[in-house]
């Protein structure tokens, strides 16, 4: 599947191909920084689907669809943009795209718009792997079946859209080794090479469902095998509502064959702890943190599946498996957060362990990916998440000074840097951004003493008259000229 990704802002790009990634490693992702460099990728590349921002330099996001439309008619369209406005989003409709989401996005929800366009656009025998019967499984759908939270139907239902109609089988956890290696192992084998097996992929590691009830053979035969990599194998499953227990064991074995140094590991008894041991817990987390803050994603998603497995396996997946989940996330959160300037996510909810898990999964990669990112330009992500927050804190007047403080500059550096980054001083983009959102809202009828107080203004008056310094006329000769324009449009448009 090949995606093209489209946004002015690199950060924006990188965020959203990492998620990508973890929705299924084996997309192809291609990224242009505007419109004109979109179109000629896509001429290049032929993807599948483009995910482009509205407003870009050079080409916008609706004018760039037009162009790749008319040579790749069924390329999907997906849009992300900042812009909520109505007649945007009807004019993207209008150039047949599938969908219009609103920054910042919710990951959810795009998952959901992917499985759907997935589903519309790949047929089930497409997805396929070296043995010609791999499946890879959506995140979402893989974690609730991880977690049990799925009826037996739904799992018959999906499992049937792939062609595989087994009810008992094997589960295994692997990392340093793709999906295609582990396939092209298995084809080695007579009887394995027919197994029909489904997986969920990420950057670091691979958990897969083997529908073959032979875990000594398999054992035997991995043993002898040069298979690279690690690879954990859990008890067998013969029903599908114990695929759960199956991917845990799975994932217990090969966290004992990391830290055993083992290629392969199924003996349960040496890894199933008696007890949480909150002091073992507390070392696991300061390793997480540690190497979240040093930009080494997998090794810190190591360290949160030793603990979620760890928990799962002693406490339980329900509500005390939750609350000692949650902990650990409002502390890792704190820790990372105060160490990385300007990164910032929401507290997580107390919800589930399959929710907090998600959180905490998507947290490590965006902190650890932010680190990286400083390391090549020390400011560049910092100031592309300041002018995200101002965006929508303007009118609250947040300070230069403040600002310059929480990223750990003196105010004078602040002020050059910003001007580096933006081509204005402070104050110039503060009014610009405060200016234009007053535009807006003097289009929808509000008043001048609506506007001023919801743009931050403490002096009408005041901002009446900036007003006018901006755009060479007042307020009310601006809504009145705004109301002319409208009645002077074509009926139709």
């Amino acid at each position: 599947m090949k995606i093209l990704i489209a946004d002015d802002e690199y950060l924006e790009r990188d965020v959203l191909e990492m998620f990508l990634k973890q929705y299924d490693a084996s997309f192809d992702c291609v990224k242009a920084q505007n419109g004109r460099d979109a179109i000629s990728l896509a001429k290049q590349h032929h993807p599948d689907i483009c995910i482009l921002d509205i407003q870009m330099p050079l080409i916008d996001g609706l004018e760039c669809a037009r162009e790749i439309k008319a040579v790749l008619p069924s390329t999907t369209i997906l849009f992300i943009t900042a812009w909520s406005s109505f007649d945007y989003a009807q004019r993207a409709l209008r150039l047949g795209a599938s969908d219009y989401l609103v920054k910042p996005v919710d990951y959810a929800v795009l998952s959901e718009r992917l499985d759907k366009l997935l589903a519309d656009r790949v047929p089930s025998a497409a997805r396929t792997s070296a043995n010609g019967t791999a499946s890879p499984l959506a995140r979402e759908f893989f974690a609730s079946l991880k977690y049990g939270r799925l009826p037996v139907g739904s799992i018959v239902s999906t499992l049937s859209s792939f062609g595989i109609h087994a009810e008992a089988g094997i589960a295994l956890v692997v990392s340093d080794i793709s999906v295609e290696q582990l396939c092209e192992v298995f084809s080695q084998d007579e009887k394995l090479r027919s197994c029909p097996l489904c997986y969920f992929a990420t950057p670091y590691r691979t958990t897969a469902l083997l529908f073959s009830a032979r875990e000594k053979e398999l054992v035997d035969f991995l043993a002898l095998s040069d298979c690279p990599g690690r690879i954990g194998i859990g008890v067998e499953f013969s029903s599908l509502l114990e695929i759960p227990k199956a991917v845990h064991t799975a994932s217990l074995c090969h966290t004992q064959a990391v830290h055993s140094q083992n290629r392969i590991c199924s003996l349960l008894s040496q890894v199933i702890a008696q007890t949480f041991d909150r002091a073992a817990a507390r070392n696991i987390l300061s390793d997480l943190v540690k190497n979240t803050l040093n930009g080494c994603a997998g090794s810190a998603r190591q360290s949160l599946h030793e603990l979620i497995d760890s928990i799962k396996n002693t406490v339980g997946d329900g509500d005390g498996g939750a609350k000692e989940l949650y902990e650990i996330a409002l502390v890792c959160r704190h820790d990372i957060q105060q160490n990385i300037p300007l990164f910032h996510r929401p507290k997580p909810d107390a919800g589930s362990m399959m929710e907090l898990e998600n959180y905490l999964m998507d947290f490590i990669d965006d902190a650890a990916q932010s680190v990286l990112q400083d390391r090549q330009d020390k400011y560049a992500r910092q100031f592309g998440s300041l002018k995200r927050y101002l965006a929508s804190h303007y009118m609250d007047n947040p300070s230069q000074e403040q600002i310059a403080q929480s990223m750990g500059i003196t105010g004078s550096y602040f002020s050059r840097l910003f001007k580096d980054y933006n081509g204005q001083t402070f104050s110039e983009y503060m009014t610009n951004l405060k200016m234009e959102r007053a535009k807006e809202l003097f289009r929808s009828g509000h008043s001048v003493q609506e506007t001023s107080i919801a743009t931050g203004f403490s002096d009408s008056n005041y901002m009446a008259r900036v007003f006018r310094q901006c755009f060479g006329c007042s307020p009310s000769e601006y809504r009145e000229q705004y109301v002319l324009a409208s009645r002077c449009e074509p009926m139709g448009r």
